[in-house]
C-alpha cells in the first residue's frame, strides 16, 4: 500500500512538473504573438489641391477651384480628346514610423453617365503643382499604367478604390515629402461627349461630399526602459542611456536581435509600467534598485565584449551576447535564491535535470539556426525566447550544483 502511494506520489509530481514546462513554452511561443501585435489606426485625409485638364477646347485653362472633378475619353471627328484629374493629399500626418497597412480612395459621383465607364488610379510622384494654375499643358506626368480602376456610372454614389490605391500611398509614404498625387483617368472609351464627373473638395457641401483618403496604419510601440528610468529620475540620465543604447545600437541592428527583444518586450512591459511606478513613488525603492542595477551595467559591457567578438557576423555576435548577458544576469540574480532554497532543503539539483534542459538548449541553438537561414520571425522568437530560458536555467543548476558539492565535500 505504501508502495503505492509513493508511487502515486511520484506521478502526481511529474505531472505538475509536466505542467509547469508547458505553462513555460506556452509563454515563450505565445510571446511573439503578443509582441507583434500593434494596435491600428484609421485616418481620413482630405486633398490639399485639387482640379481636372482638359484637352478638349481648354488646354491652357485652368479649372481649380471648381465644384467638380472630371474624367473623359472621346473623340470629335477622327480626333481623341481626353479630360484628366488630380488630387493631392498631404500624408504627413501619419508617424514616421507608421506601416501602411491598408488605404482606400473614395470618390462620389455627381452626374453619371448612359455607360459604365472605368476610371483608373495613376501615380505621379511630382507634387509641385498647384490647383489654381494647372492646366493641360503645364500638368506634370504620371505613371502610364494604373494601379488600380473601377467601373463607374450611377450618380450620386460613393465608390471606392482600395487594393492599387494602398500601394501609391505606401510609395509616397516613403517620399521625403511625403505628399500623394493621385491621377484620375479614363480606362474605357466614352460614348456620349459627357464626362464623368465626381465632387471635389470644392464642392458647396465641402468634405461631406468631395474626395477622401481612408488610411488604416499601425504604429510600433515607443519602447522606453521603465524601470531604469524610474530608478534614476530621467530618461537622459547616463544609465538609462547606456541601456537604450544596447538595445538600439547592438540588439536592434540585427535580425536575430530584433526578433529577441521583441519576445523580451513582450514580457517586459506586462509587469514594467507597475513596477516603475511603485520605485517612482519611493526613494528607498529608488535606492535599492539602482544596487540592484548596478551589476547589470557590467554584465551589459561584457557582453558588448562578446559581441565584438564576432564583428564578421552581427547575427553571431548577438547570440554570443544573449548567451553571456542571459547566464550572468541568471548567476547574479536568480542564482543566489536557488542556492538558498537548496540549503533549506538539503538537496543538490541532479544531474538529469541538468541534461535534460542541456538538451533542450542544444534544441533552442538547433532552432535558431533554422530561423536564420530561413528569416522566419515567428520561428526566430519562439526559439530565440526558449533559448533565454534555457540558458538560464542551465547557469542557475550548474551554479548551484558547483556549489552545494563543494559545501557538502567540504571543499574551500
Amino acid at each position: 500500500m505504501r508502495r503505492f502511494v509513493l508511487r502515486r506520489t511520484l506521478l502526481s509530481s511529474n505531472i505538475d512538473k509536466t505542467r509547469i514546462l508547458l505553462i513555460l513554452l506556452f509563454v515563450v511561443i505565445a510571446s511573439p504573438t503578443l509582441a507583434i501585435s500593434y494596435a491600428s489606426t484609421t485616418l481620413t485625409l482630405y486633398p490639399v489641391a485639387d482640379s481636372y485638364v482638359t484637352e478638349w477646347h481648354g488646354q491652357s485653362s485652368n479649372f481649380g477651384g471648381q465644384p467638380r472633378l472630371r474624367v473623359a475619353d472621346f473623340s470629335e471627328g477622327s480626333v481623341t480628346y481626353r479630360v484628366i484629374s488630380y488630387i493631392m493629399f498631404d500624408l504627413s500626418s501619419i508617424p514616421k514610423d507608421a506601416t501602411v497597412e491598408k488605404a482606400e480612395l473614395k470618390l462620389q459621383t455627381y452626374v453619371g453617365i448612359p455607360e459604365t465607364f472605368t476610371v483608373g488610379v495613376n501615380y505621379c510622384s511630382n507634387n509641385s503643382w498647384e490647383e489654381l494654375t494647372i492646366n493641360w499643358n503645364n500638368r506634370p506626368s504620371y505613371d502610364a499604367s494604373s494601379w488600380d480602376s473601377l467601373p463607374v456610372a450611377a450618380p450620386n454614389v460613393w465608390y471606392t478604390w482600395s487594393e492599387g490605391t494602398t500601394e501609391i500611398v505606401k510609395k509616397a509614404f516613403a517620399t521625403s515629402s511625403r505628399k500623394l498625387t493621385i491621377v484620375l483617368t479614363p480606362i474605357s472609351k466614352s460614348h456620349s461627349d459627357s464626362p464623368m464627373e465626381f465632387y471635389s473638395k470644392d464642392s458647396i457641401s465641402g468634405k461631406e461630399e468631395g474626395p477622401k483618403l481612408v488610411i488604416t496604419y499601425s504604429e510600433k510601440p515607443q519602447y522606453v526602459c521603465l524601470i531604469a528610468t524610474a530608478t534614476y529620475g530621467s530618461e537622459l540620465s547616463p544609465e538609462v542611456q547606456c541601456l537604450r543604447g544596447f538595445r538600439e545600437d547592438i540588439v536592434l541592428k540585427t535580425f536575430t536581435g530584433g526578433q529577441f527583444m521583441a519576445v523580451f518586450n513582450s514580457v517586459y512591459y506586462s509587469f514594467s509600467p507597475t513596477v516603475a511606478a511603485s520605485i517612482a513613488s519611493s526613494e528607498v525603492l529608488r535606492g535599492l534598485m539602482k544596487i540592484i542595477l548596478y551589476p547589470l551595467m557590467g554584465i551589459l559591457h561584457l557582453g558588448v565584449g562578446a559581441y565584438s567578438l564576432f564583428s564578421f557576423s552581427p547575427d553571431l555576435g548577438i547570440f554570443a551576447f544573449c548567451l553571456v548577458v542571459s547566464s550572468l544576469m541568471s548567476i547574479v540574480y536568480l542564482a543566489p535564491w536557488a542556492l538558498l532554497y537548496s540549503f533549506l532543503k538539503k538537496n543538490v539539483i541532479s544531474t538529469k535535470k541538468i541534461r535534460t534542459v542541456s538538451f533542450v538548449w542544444i534544441g533552442s541553438i538547433a532552432t535558431i539556426v533554422v530561423a536564420e537561414l530561413s528569416k522566419s520571425a515567428i520561428l526566430m522568437m519562439a526559439s530565440g525566447g526558449l533559448f533565454v530560458l534555457a540558458t538560464s536555467c542551465l547557469a542557475v543548476f550548474v551554479t548551484t550544483r558547483v556549489i552545494m558539492e563543494r559545501r557538502i565535500h567540504g571543499i574551500p
